[in-house]
């Protein structure tokens, strides 16, 4: 889609989960901003994000954690607590990093804010986000006002903030530093894995014992694994036709 759009062809992109939309769209933004598009099959409104909720929780999630700049941890369920984390650039020469938790339920408790603060200090993340589908009770505003705030070269941010589906379609992103999004990250990793193959000048000891394949081999189990999801989902990004 992106050739396309660069060399002027019709196009329409089709995928059964958002964050490959979520890619798409960082990139089409990135590198064409100029470009025109629509897309479907998502949420516009808090109904229709109740709605997704209801057919597929983990889409949901996917989703929730792409209007915060996010990007979802895969596999369902998230990774202890953490169901995405996006990051961001605390100054000059420093990289901090921010979890989400997503709640489509109507139950909300205080419980809930003190368990993603855990999280936080366990991750060792400089903020986390709270995203649900209800209103928070103030109990659960108090809480998370107690976690106080962190620093950045932009200002002060607070540590735990929460908001609601309703308020991000609305337009009220998270208090946060200049984020990554999915274009900028690869490319931060490129230039490092660049200047890490500049100092690198001999042979791991690893890739060395794996005599004849001699790139190393990532992932193991579950968390190694892309797991395909075939729910009767499509989500499409379609190029305007032009005259």
């Amino acid at each position: 889609m992106h050739a396309s759009e660069a060399n002027g062809r019709h196009w329409i992109g089709i995928d059964v989960t958002f964050p490959a939309i979520q890619v798409i769209n960082d990139r089409l933004r990135h590198y064409l901003p100029g470009s025109t598009y629509t897309i479907g099959g998502i949420p516009q409104t808090t109904d229709d994000a109740s709605a997704l909720a209801d057919i597929d929780k983990f889409q949901f999630q996917f989703w929730a954690v792409s209007l915060v700049g996010g990007h979802s941890r895969y596999g369902k369920g998230g990774d202890q607590g953490v169901d995405g984390q996006f990051f961001f650039k605390v100054d000059s020469k420093t990289d901090g990093m921010g979890v989400i938790s997503v709640k489509a339920g109507k139950n909300l408790n205080p419980a809930m804010i003190r368990e993603l603060r855990g999280t936080v200090e366990r991750e060792n993340a400089e903020m986390g986000v709270f995203i649900c589908l209800g209103e928070p009770t103030f109990q659960m505003e108090r809480e998370a006002s107690t976690a106080g705030f962190f620093e950045s070269s932009q200002g002060r941010h607070p540590r735990i903030q929460i908001r609601t589906i309703d308020a991000l379609l609305s337009g009220k992103g998270i208090d946060c530093p200049l984020l990554y999004t999915t274009v900028t990250m690869a490319e931060a990793g490129r230039r490092a894995e660049k200047q890490s193959q500049k100092r690198q000048t001999a042979p791991s000891a690893e890739i060395l014992r794996q005599r004849n394949l001699l790139l190393p081999i990532i992932g193991q189990g579950d968390r190694g694994r892309v797991r395909m999801n075939s729910d009767p989902l499509a989500h499409v990004i379609r190029k305007s036709a032009m005259g």
